[in-house]
């Protein structure tokens, strides 16, 4: 999905990507959408799957971090923030690369 990547990155991007990135965590491009479907029904915003990859993400992260039964944390004190962005989408772009 040409929306999910920058064509490239800057000297400085990537140094500090380099040096503050310790791990990165892949998200496709079907559970993008299908989290952009998710924050438009549950959450009443529209954003594009460059934010609705977040979703499926903090979820896996979740899973690996906390008793899914509980909720419970099994990894010291973890929390969680999302930031969305990205309203640069229509309801018929997203009806467009839903598979």
């Amino acid at each position: 999905m040409a929306i999910l990547s920058a064509p490239s990155a800057s000297q400085l991007t990537y140094d500090h990507a380099r040096e503050l990135v310790h791990h990165v965590l892949l998200v496709g491009d079907d559970e993008a959408v299908r989290g952009s479907v998710e924050l438009a029904e549950h959450g009443k915003v529209l954003a594009e799957p460059a934010a609705g990859c977040l979703i499926p993400a903090a979820r896996r992260i979740l899973a690996q971090t906390h008793d899914v039964q509980t909720g419970d944390a099994r990894v010291g004190d973890v929390r969680l923030g999302l930031v969305l962005c990205g309203g640069n989408t229509t309801v018929a772009d997203l009806a467009g690369q839903q598979h």
